[in-house]
């Protein structure tokens, strides 16, 4: 994307970045990034790379400010440097993959993408670029075209009423620029089919930035997202939500919509057809990118609190964009679900019973390797409107038209109908050698979805058909033993024989202890190594799977150093791993932090005793206490 405005996936990718990257010590680099003059902190950040020209974090950055500039040649010659530097998985690998997909260099990616799946196969991550690949491969009968209307600027973000489309584009109007990009801010254009004219509209709604809006009750309200300046946020312009209503054939000054965020960003509304449901974009949990938020309207016509889309919808990615299909459709864009190396994907979930289904990648043409977003259609998705920088090597946005090339009766309105393609995945579940019959186990797809499930027989076998998928989770249950979880990749299916598992469940009971090995710290600090990440990851998985139960992580020392000191480090170490569960979703109210010091040594190296360091190291450990496990 050229041009960057606070609509699009660059300020998302902003947002998220700043969430979770601290100041580097090139304090012009950084005053500069946090007040988005990208740059700024390019040339700041390369005058401080000259003096330490191996630093990590500058480079990661810099490569970062190029990608929010989606120049991803230059990003992924910073990323580039630092990919070989460790053998334990990083973000940055991510970044490098969209790069190398970005600019098309297919043979490249493909061979990064498998040397990643061979190194991490386990990695959430990296399977997520595995399903990303596969559903690429899918394609779907939809013809797509970029329209006439576009402009050298982004254009973005359409939305059709009757014979007109109204867009949102940073085509020039004054000589107002935006400080992040430089460029025009970004303003509301019409499209009529009838004259073949654009001409701006609503230009009187807002001094910066006016997203496009939507329109509901037959076309006499709407409801957008524009600038205002927030002091509270260094003044920042936030996006807030508008309402306006057409009255005498003239629409009204825009009121604040009582559903907004305070001191966040609020932007791309969507309301279905009958005007009592609004889903949009917000950043208003920090360190969580841009979440959706659904608002209902009560029986006396007034908005509920906006609450939360639930997992997996939102992710720790960014959600953004959400258009109605039909009343209960809706459509999204998120780097989450599956790969940031895709950019933006589009999805598609249904609200059903009062749940939100899990969403289904729409198939190409729709979305490509690129950003993908703000779609506009008819109910049976026949035809319509959509956002994507494919085909533009500078990254500039562009409106395209899609539609069906025949009229066939599909199954899904997402995917062709295809004969399905079945795999045989067989196991058989024990504890402690003991076969254990009367387990369920439950076959999960790459999209969370349960193909199928069944009960282990008398000598804990199952035998399962599966539809195709680009990896399966096969999950074990049963009262009294760990929840068990194993990961199938596609590849490792033989095609004539199936795979066959064998799945362990241990026995669970309050007061086991087991310990993290390879939980490492440097020596006197609390800070996890690199190294360690693996494990807790390990170990968070294990309490995703096992939400019943409640531990302690219990930190040791060895004798050397002061007795005090020791139960103090050993504090701060239990701490930091219980921070790290809970910043990635576990319930406080599970964990408990507990440092013992030297209080527990496992052998005879006290205070006073000549021990070898393999000896001492025996008694630093880190160790997990069952504290119960509910029914």
């Amino acid at each position: 994307m050229k041009t960057q405005h606070i609509f699009t996936f660059s300020l998302i990718i902003f947002i998220f970045y700043t969430s979770i990257y601290n100041a580097l010590g090139c304090d012009k680099g950084d005053k500069a990034f946090k007040n988005l003059k990208i740059q700024t902190a390019i040339a700041e950040y390369s005058d401080c790379l000259k003096h330490t020209p191996d630093d990590k974090n500058l480079l990661e950055r810099l490569g970062d400010c190029y990608l929010i500039l989606d120049n991803y040649a230059l990003a992924e010659s910073y990323y580039e440097k630092m990919v070989d530097k460790t053998k334990y998985f990083q973000p940055v690998m991510m970044k490098y993959a969209m790069c190398l997909n970005a600019t098309g260099k297919t043979a490249e990616y493909d061979a990064y993408v498998q040397s990643l799946l061979k190194k991490f196969p386990q990695n959430k991550s990296v399977l997520k670029l595995i399903q990303q690949w596969h559903s690429t491969q899918q394609s779907s009968n939809y013809e797509v075209k970029k329209v006439l209307f576009n402009s050298d600027a982004s254009d973005f973000s359409p939305t059709k009423m009757g014979s007109k489309i109204y867009f949102s584009s940073n085509r020039t109007l004054d000589k107002k620029k935006d400080g992040f990009t430089g460029l025009g801010y970004a303003k509301i254009f019409e499209f009529d089919s009838t004259t073949q004219s654009v001409t701006p509209v609503f230009t009187e709604f807002g001094r910066y930035n006016i997203g496009t809006p939507v329109f509901y009750n037959h076309g006499n309200e709407m409801i957008f997202s524009a600038n205002e300046k927030s002091k509270s946020k260094g003044n920042s312009y936030l996006l807030k939500l508008y309402h306006s209503k057409k009255e005498g054939g003239n629409w009204q000054h825009p009121t604040l919509l009582p559903i907004n965020f305070k001191n966040a960003n609020n932007t791309h509304p969507c309301i279905n057809d009958d005007g009592t449901i609004i889903v949009f974009s917000s950043d208003q949990i920090q360190r969580n990118g841009m979440d959706l938020y659904v608002c209902f309207k009560d029986r006396n016509g007034q908005w509920k609190p906006a609450q939360k889309l639930k997992a997996p919808i939102n992710t720790l990615g960014n959600e953004v964009f959400p258009s109605f299909i039909d009343h209960q459709t809706l459509v999204f864009s998120s780097d989450g679900i599956g790969s940031p190396a895709n950019g933006l994907d589009m999805y598609m979930t249904t609200l059903q019973n009062k749940n939100w289904s899990n969403p289904i990648p729409l198939s190409p043409p729709l979305n490509s390797k690129f950003d993908d977003y703000g779609m506009s259609s008819d109910k049976e998705m026949n035809s319509g409107y959509f956002t994507s920088n494919r085909d533009q090597a500078d990254g500039t946005e562009n409106i395209y038209h899609f539609s069906r090339t025949d009229t066939i009766l599909l199954d899904s309105i997402i995917y062709e109908p295809i004969e399905e393609i079945h795999h045989l995945i067989s196991g058989v579940v024990t504890s402690d050698t003991i076969k254990i019959s009367g387990a369920h186990i439950s076959i999960f797809d790459a999209y969370g979805n349960i193909i199928v499930d069944t009960i282990t027989d008398d000598l804990g076998s199952f035998h399962l058909p599966v539809t195709e998928s680009p990896y399966y989770t096969v999950v074990a249950e049963k009262e009294g033993h760990h929840r068990s979880s194993t990961l199938i990749l596609l590849q490792d299916i033989d095609k004539e024989n199936g795979v066959s598992l064998h799945v362990e469940m241990p026995t669970i009971t309050k007061g086991d202890v087991f310990k993290l090995d390879n939980l490492y710290y440097d020596y006197d600090k609390w800070d996890v190594s690199e190294e360690s990440i693996p494990e807790l990851e390990s170990l968070y998985d294990f309490l995703s799977l096992n939400p019943n139960i409640k531990i302690e992580i219990s930190s040791h020392t060895d004798a050397r150093g002061n007795d005090a000191y020791n139960l103090k480090l050993s504090q701060k170490r239990a701490a930091t791993v219980v921070n790290y569960l809970i910043s990635h979703g576990i319930f406080k109210d599970r964990i408990t932090a507990k440092g013992y010091g030297e209080t527990q040594l496992i052998n005879h190296c006290k205070n006073g005793v000549s021990c070898t360091d393999e000896e001492h190291r025996e008694n630093r450990r880190t160790e997990v206490k069952i504290l119960s496990v509910q029914k």
